[in-house]
């Protein structure tokens, strides 16, 4: 669908640089350095077809649509988050419990945090079981907007865009 390279677009949430390969999303990344008026107009018309194709699709359809690149751990915590729903949210050491690694919180966090394709893989929707926003790599401004919109009736993944 799209050709191998880099893509800029303006989101509700602010210009995201995206990367595919082979049409997987390897990255898709916040950027404060990049204007939005460079956003690519081709992407537009392709991206939509494929983020309603992607939100169709079941957990382990959509991972094969997505190639991060990081340890074989961190494809694991990735994945793992595909399954928290739009809405919903999950403190770290759920995650952990949920892989099977009740001791391993902080490794989840770092994981999470090294997440490179936002939004989709929802990096977001983990917090801290104390409270707060955590460490979010794009600001805690950024989470709590998105955690705002997310709980909105009826939000669907393309709102996060558009």
């Amino acid at each position: 669908m799209f050709i191998d390279g880099e893509y800029i677009m303006s989101s509700t949430f602010g210009t995201l640089q995206l990367g595919f390969s082979k049409s997987c999303l390897t990255r898709m990344e916040f950027s404060e350095a990049i204007e939005p008026d460079k956003a690519n107009s081709d992407l537009c018309e392709g991206w939509l077809d494929w983020l309603a194709d992607f939100s169709s699709q079941s957990t382990s359809e959509q991972w094969k649509r997505l190639a991060p690149q990081g340890s074989v751990f961190q494809k694991l915590v990735w994945r793992s988050l595909l399954e928290i729903p739009i809405g919903e949210q999950l403190h770290y050491s759920d995650v952990a419990l949920q892989l099977g690694r009740p001791k391993a919180t902080r490794a989840v966090a770092s994981a999470i945090a090294a997440n490179p394709i936002c939004l989709l893989i929802p990096c977001h929707r983990v917090v801290p079981l104390k409270g707060g926003t955590g460490q979010y790599r794009w600001g805690a401004q950024r989470k709590q907007s998105l955690h705002a919109a997310e709980s909105a009736p009826r939000t669907r993944l393309k709102n996060l865009f558009f």
